[in-house]
């Protein structure tokens, strides 16, 4: 045990680490932290006013979902199809703005969290600096026998154990320690925050993406539109018999072509063996558009729309979900071009809009191989009369039979 001197001159010690872990660390980061609150407060302000926006816009977003319904359900007519196109159009500025406006939120999230993690850091280095101070202090004391004793134990907690009446200059330095633990927590979670919110800014910038293709798709359909029709009723309700006649033709052919070519390879087992593998989405993006048997489909009067639209920039490359035979691939010019691949275990799929085939009839694809290039941008190859914009319409049939092929594709 040190004697009465090193005691004295212990306790003066342990009093300046008292006075530097007590008084000026603690204190002062809380002085810097309402320094700081300021220009928080200020950034959490903008959030608060940016998620009002985003409120705002969603409710007008809401508005025009429910018009668009509306006139889906409506008796079809040219007028009432460009009433349609109008409000996507004034729905899909707003969602572009919504995301901006989201953009901007999280880019003032990240602000925080950036400022933050510097001043954790910080804080952090000026508790050591501190610390490594009081320690320089020490060993410029003329007293080297209380440095020794000081060295001579393992652990400040040690040291204060052995002298009893400063353990209350220990729970001093505890809040010392304990407030290192807690800074760098924080900054730990500053960090995995951080992290999120980056991610979901890449996420939702490639959304903004989307949905400027999708305003320019529905500004190119109704142009397209008044210049197929010209402005006139008559017009447009030929163009819906033609495009009835086309489904209709379509839809028997896939039919006989699938019972003639299960019939040709039934003796073969060419096809595959679909459950080893199950079926892959025919393009990158998992986006849908339009849902099998859409209610709100356009021209669900003239046909239940018997796929799943997904979202495809025109000219994405198009995979096929599954081995099997190329039972049909129709170039139709101008008009409706598709893919027909017969599978096993009864099913076949169709891939259509396509602007470019590039696999041949009677051949066979393995699961993933590019069969051809996605279109369905109004007035281009492959597209078709009444194309709603790019994206690829994905059928898969049972035994001949349209089925919704979100119960065989999985997210």
């Amino acid at each position: 045990m040190p004697n009465k001197k090193q005691k004295k001159n212990l306790i003066l010690h342990l009093f300046i680490l008292a006075v530097m872990l007590g008084i000026i660390l603690i204190p002062s980061f809380y002085v810097l932290a309402q320094f700081q609150d300021n220009i928080l407060n200020d950034l959490h302000q903008d959030i608060s006013n940016k998620k009002g926006e985003i409120n705002t816009i969603e409710a007008q977003i809401s508005k025009y979902k429910s018009s668009i319904r509306k006139k889906q359900q409506q008796k079809s007519s040219l007028s009432n199809q460009l009433g349609i196109l109008d409000d996507q159009i004034d729905k899909s500025d707003l969602e572009i703005k919504k995301i901006q406006t989201q953009i901007n939120q999280i880019n003032l999230e990240i602000q925080i969290n950036e400022k933050n993690i510097v001043d954790t850091i910080n804080q952090i280095n000026k508790l050591r600096n501190q610390i490594a101070e009081f320690i320089r202090t020490m060993n410029r004391q003329d007293d080297k026998n209380i440095l020794e004793v000081v060295v001579y134990y393992e652990s400040l907690s040690d040291f204060f154990s052995e002298i009893t009446y400063l353990e209350n200059l220990e729970g001093d330095l505890k809040i010392g320690l304990d407030q290192v633990k807690f800074l760098k927590d924080k900054l730990d979670q500053e960090k995995t925050a951080l992290s999120d919110r980056q991610q979901k800014l890449t996420s939702i910038k490639n959304d903004l993406v989307g949905k400027k293709v999708e305003l320019e798709s529905n500004q190119t359909t109704k142009n397209y539109l008044l210049k197929q029709t010209k402005k006139d009723e008559w017009r447009y309700q030929q163009l819906l018999k033609q495009e009835k006649a086309e489904f209709e033709k379509m839809n028997n052919e896939i039919a006989y072509l699938e019972k003639k070519i299960r019939e040709k390879m039934a003796q073969t087992g060419q096809l595959g063996d679909i459950s080893k593998s199950g079926l892959i989405w025919p393009v990158p993006s998992k986006i849908i558009t339009a849902y099998f048997h859409d209610p709100d489909y356009p021209y669900r009067h003239i046909f239940e729309h018997p796929a799943i639209d997904i979202r495809a920039a025109q000219g994405t490359p198009i995979k096929a979900s599954a081995s099997g035979y190329v039972a049909r691939a129709k170039d139709n010019g101008l008009g409706y071009s598709y893919i027909m691949l017969v599978h096993d275990k009864g099913l076949s799929t169709v891939y259509g809009h396509v602007s470019n085939i590039i696999v041949p009839e009677d051949s066979y694809v393995v699961q993933g191989q590019t069969i051809g290039y996605s279109g369905g941008m109004p007035g281009t190859h492959g597209a078709g009369r009444l194309t709603t914009g790019p994206h690829l319409h994905f059928e898969i049939r049972l035994n001949g039979i349209p089925i919704n092929p979100l119960n065989y594709l999985s997210y």
